[in-house]
């Protein structure tokens, strides 16, 4: 059997590629592709969390109700077996995994070797598709992610190991390759001009051998960012309640008024203000400036040693507007009084 595995990285559209493939399990079938279910209905998050050593207890495993190291170890044995009697009733299928915490919480390489034993176990072809978002966009638009996560630290500059484990490419490619071989590895860059048709979903299914086809159903956009002003809100916001009760079930309240503020800002609230300056995503670039260009020689034989083509773009940093801040700030107080979600 063949296996396709998508990893990611984050923030590349993995939620819209997921979406549609979740969505489309029937059609795929059809075309003798499984998408499977017993990793996950959507987000194959299982893939992370079996991979992951059962003492290294993350985030993601609270979405299970995984708390202690014998839990851990009782799913993965139960994961398992879940894989396999839905592989094994689709023996004659190429199947496609998809899971971004792949690429971003498998830092180890013994995660990682973990990983490939359970693959091996099932298929005797893997290849793995990696995309690879400019480093800025991707490190903007977790921070809008974070925030909306339950975050309450104003955005920074992030650490040494972070810059190293998330930001840098070609320490996450190495440690793949080491495991699963070069020639398994399948090297997108996320960007328009650099995808069939300036299309992420056209492109990752060219990658696959799909033909999208009148029969498939298409998914709209996922994880669209907020202005800074609405960001700043809800950052604000999240310091009065608790991203995770005691019992680790996030909060819905908070979850509620943020997706109203989301919807809001996307709509009706379109702000060319950038977090971050000229200089700052130059200086923060510069950390990845050899890394990438040995990526586009060694995965995308590019001789011109360039892996994102679109240029560094933004105005120069000023002071954020304290007028722009309040007027946004009553728009969103104003909303919340108006769907009752705080007491007056």
């Amino acid at each position: 059997m063949k296996v396709l595995l998508h990893i990611g990285t984050e923030k590349t559209g993995t939620t819209t590629i997921q979406q549609f493939l979740s969505q489309n399990r029937q059609n795929l079938l059809a075309d003798g592709y499984l998408y499977p279910s017993s990793p996950g209905e959507i987000n194959h998050t299982k893939l992370a969390i079996f991979s992951l050593k059962n003492t290294n207890i993350q985030n993601i495993h609270w979405q299970l109700g995984l708390t202690t190291p014998e839990q851990v170890s009782n799913f993965q044995s139960q994961f398992k077996q879940d894989l396999a009697h839905e592989l094994s009733l689709n023996h004659d299928k190429t199947v496609i995994l998809s899971n971004e915490h792949c690429s971003s919480r498998l830092t180890r390489i013994e995660d990682i070797e973990q990983l490939k034993m359970l693959l091996k176990e099932h298929f005797n072809e893997i290849e793995i598709i990696i995309y690879l978002r400019r480093q800025d966009k991707f490190l903007v638009s977790s921070y809008s992610t974070a925030i909306r996560s339950g975050r309450t630290k104003s955005f920074s500059f992030p650490n040494q190991k972070t810059l190293k484990n998330r930001y840098d490419y070609w320490n996450i490619l190495q440690k793949w390759e080491s495991v699963f071989g070069k020639n398994t590895i399948i090297v997108k860059v996320f960007e328009r001009n650099q995808m069939i048709e300036n299309d992420l979903l056209k492109d990752f299914l060219k990658t696959c051998k799909i033909n999208l086809d009148n029969k498939y159903k298409l998914t709209k956009s996922y994880n669209e960012s907020l202005d800074i002003y609405s960001l700043e809100y809800i950052r604000i916001i999240n310091n009065y309640f608790s991203w995770v009760d005691p019992s680790r079930n996030i909060d819905s309240k908070r979850r509620k008024i943020v997706q109203l503020i989301s919807d809001y800002s996307i709509k009706y609230y379109n702000n060319n203000d950038s977090l971050i300056s000229q200089k700052f995503a130059e200086d923060f670039m510069s950390n990845f400036e050899q890394s990438n260009q040995q990526i586009a020689a060694y995965f995308l034989n590019r001789s011109d040693r360039r892996l994102f083509y679109e240029e560094l773009s933004y105005s120069d940093k000023k002071e954020v507007s304290k007028i722009k801040m309040f007027k946004q700030f009553w728009r969103l107080t104003t909303l919340l009084l108006q769907k009752r979600f705080l007491k007056v």
